[in-house]
């Protein structure tokens, strides 16, 4: 019960916060663009104009003061292009050969300078920028840095002369795989190193690396560099009378042999043995058992061709019952949280107490009859003669249950004519 006077404590604590903030915001005054905020000596604050010769450009501010208007400071160089008003700060711009240094976003457009000179120009002066030279005929200017221009395009084996008059072909032992490039140098070949275990795959050309392998009976270890050759190791043997004596997978350029214990394993990406697992369906597997049988009679103890293996998938298993586990968990921890909330609101509105009342005055207020093993239930009117007596005034009614059996009726019925003959 303290828990929830206290989750109630905090929802109303939240909902005043967020009232008193919407009143602060709707009460709050801010100014529009060419007005500045004003207190008077009575009364709230107030909204009024700037005067002549400032502005205000800001919207929804709360700013007292204006900002002052730019005015030309040289009347040679300087020219207005757009006149201050209440709202905007004049726009000055410079003659040709200047440009204006740009200070401040409202504040003072800047001074009017004048232009560097160049041999060679990359982009010409203007408005608020300088002139950039750059140091040939053949740049061009991105992001105000001045780049070479593409002015020829080489193809793969060859490169571009420094001096941009045309692309030449790659020197030997040199090559170049790009297409369509300016690249100044061509790349060197890849070689084989000695005492190495290397052997040369595919030699090296103007276009193309050259493709470095390891010997027979070799396999090449992963480098941490890819501007580097790993070191070529001697693959592994299964041999006879050891623990794993079985070849799983033989030994490649970049893998190396792994033994398994049994015959017939497959390897999975992570070097290890796992069994085979059939995934012919019953009619196949069928067939397959009668061909077998049909082999083995004569003699023929080859497998089926199209019998097929795959590797088994316990990580689908495991991701199954664990989203059957979350799912179940949140499912209990629904039902509980409902569970609480109805007992909450049976004992905050003293439900039970409510249904026990009415069904104690529904069976007070109705005659029941009843047939059970000879037991009549029923209802007659009861009057207190004792407090008739007494008060002299009529009452109500109370209604009594008696039970009685049928020979108790019969029984008295005799006794009462006894009485009268006598």
């Amino acid at each position: 019960m303290e828990a929830f006077k206290c989750l109630y404590m905090n929802t109303a604590i939240l909902f005043i916060i967020l009232a008193l903030s919407v009143i602060k915001e709707v009460t709050s005054i801010v100014c529009n663009k060419g007005q500045i905020l004003h207190t008077p000596k009575n009364g709230p604050d107030i909204c009024i104009p700037c005067p002549d010769d400032y502005f205000m450009p800001e919207t929804k501010h709360t700013n007292r003061e204006c900002y002052n208007c730019t005015v030309i400071k040289n009347p040679s160089i300087e020219v207005i292009v757009s006149a201050c008003n209440h709202t905007q700060d004049s726009v000055i711009m410079c003659f040709n050969g200047y440009y204006r240094i740009n200070q401040s976003e409202y504040i003072g457009n800047g001074t009017c300078l004048p232009c560097d000179s160049c041999n060679h120009t990359g982009r010409t002066c203007q408005n608020y920028s300088n002139a950039i030279c750059c140091p040939g005929e053949n740049y061009e200017v991105i992001h105000n840095v001045c780049e070479r221009k593409n002015v020829y395009s080489c193809s793969a084996g060859e490169y571009l002369m420094t001096d941009f008059s045309k692309c030449q072909i790659c020197l030997n032992d040199m090559y170049n795989s790009e297409n369509n490039h300016n690249s100044y140098t061509c790349r060197n070949c890849s070689f084989v190193r000695p005492s190495s275990n290397e052997k040369v795959i595919q030699e090296c050309n103007g276009t193309h690396n050259a493709v470095i392998g390891c010997k027979d009976g070799y396999y090449r270890k992963e480098s941490g560099s890819v501007h580097e050759q790993g070191e070529c190791i001697k693959c592994s043997e299964c041999r006879w009378k050891e623990e794993n004596n079985y070849t799983g997978r033989n030994c490649s350029q970049t893998r190396n042999t792994v033994c398994c214990s049994q015959p017939d394993m497959d390897v999975d990406g992570a070097d290890k043995c796992i069994e085979k697992v059939s995934t012919a369906s019953p009619v196949d597997a069928a067939s397959t058992y009668g061909q077998d049988l049909d082999n083995t009679t004569m003699g023929n103890n080859s497998s089926h061709p199209s019998q097929k293996t795959v590797v088994t998938n316990s990580e689908s298993k495991t991701s199954l019952t664990r989203g059957t586990i979350v799912a179940i968990f949140f499912g209990c921890l629904g039902i509980i949280s409902v569970l609480i909330l109805f007992v909450y609101c049976c004992y905050k509105h003293k439900w039970h107490q409510r249904i026990c009342l009415k069904k104690k005055q529904k069976w007070n207020n109705q005659m029941v009859v009843k047939y059970k093993e000879e037991v009549w239930l029923f209802e007659q009117p009861r009057h207190d003669e004792s407090s008739h007596d007494e008060n002299n005034s009529n009452r109500d009614e109370e209604k009594l249950t008696v039970v009685v059996h049928p020979n108790d009726i019969s029984n008295n019925d005799s006794s009462n004519k006894k009485k009268e003959e006598d």
